[in-house]
């Protein structure tokens, strides 16, 4: 059988309650296409509503309370596509998102990424999570070069087929999959056409455990020093960048520790104040969002020390 056009990798965790919403968003799409979707998921409930609303889809199940780019790592090491799309079961497709991804990629770009809209009815938590993760990516914005969101992020598989060994390894971190590109001098692009929307996806507690589980990874990351690629398997280490840091850079990371929640919470403000939207629900949501950021800084501290 032939590869199929575009493989849609939908990491589904804890999200029973948007899937079938996620799923009927995109089956009218897939009709009349070579389009293939795999739902990495550790539920049964999960697994069984993908089931029951797209039969053709592939399960992967995982192991329970695996981190996301985990589960998008499992999903892209089977993908069979031309092009792989990446996305979560919060995340509900706009009516045209695979026309827009296929149109896209008819240019060279080897990864573009999308815009992440909040949805409608959203409550305080659901914009402070929104207003953390996805201002980059909040509309309007140009099409051009721009880091591509996991959560809204397409690539040709062969650039992909040249990290394989890597993801298979540690899951699809897409920061560390976007540096070894831009190292490649590989376009990376934004498309303002590419839209997903944001539905709730983590309470109060569990957001909070997941930015410090992830910025703990990410202080990781950030601090391995050795740059020289591993002769015998060619690949590079576990770092925020393809390169490494130094010693002295690290040591710096970890001083300047402290300031991270402010560099980021200044960083929204600029882009909110940029785009003029949202600024109500921005004010409304400011403590959650100090909060989530202080997780963040708290685990790339502990991970910036090598834990």
């Amino acid at each position: 059988m032939a590869d199929p056009e575009l493989s849609i990798i939908i990491a589904a965790s804890h999200a029973a309650h948007t899937l079938r919403e996620c799923l009927r968003a995109l089956m009218p799409q897939l009709r009349a296409r070579a389009i293939e979707v795999c739902v990495v998921t550790s539920s049964d409930a999960e697994a069984h509503i993908t089931r029951e609303q797209l039969p053709s889809a592939n399960v992967i199940a995982v192991e329970r309370e695996t981190l996301i780019p985990v589960m998008w790592g499992r999903g892209v090491t089977q993908a069979r596509g031309r092009i792989v799309a990446l996305t979560i079961a919060t995340c509900i497709p706009d009516a045209h998102w695979v026309e827009e991804i296929l149109r896209a990629h008819a240019a060279y770009h080897t990864a573009i990424g999308g815009a992440i809209e909040n949805a409608r009815g959203s409550s305080l938590v659901d914009w402070a999570v929104y207003f953390v993760r996805y201002t980059p990516y909040m509309l309007p914005f140009a099409a051009g070069a721009m880091e591509v969101p996991g959560d809204n992020g397409t690539y040709k598989r062969a650039a992909l087929d040249e990290q394989m060994q890597w993801i298979e390894q540690h899951g699809f971190w897409e920061n560390e999959i976007n540096a070894r590109l831009r190292e490649e001098k590989r376009s990376l692009w934004g498309d303002p056409r590419i839209i997903v929307y944001h539905q709730k996806s983590f309470s109060l507690l569990g957001f909070s455990k997941q930015r410090f589980a992830h910025g703990r990874i990410f202080g990781r990351m950030r601090a391995a020093r050795t740059p020289e690629r591993d002769s015998r398997s060619g690949t590079v280490p576990f770092a925020g960048t393809a390169n490494g840091v130094t010693r002295r850079q690290r040591t710096l990371y970890i001083v300047s520790a402290p300031a991270i929640p402010f560099l980021y919470l200044a960083r929204i403000v600029k882009r909110l104040a940029r785009k003029r939207r949202n600024l109500p629900q921005f004010v409304s949501a400011l403590p959650l969002i100090v909060w989530f950021l202080l997780c963040w800084a708290a685990g790339e501290w502990l991970g910036l020390l090598r834990d």
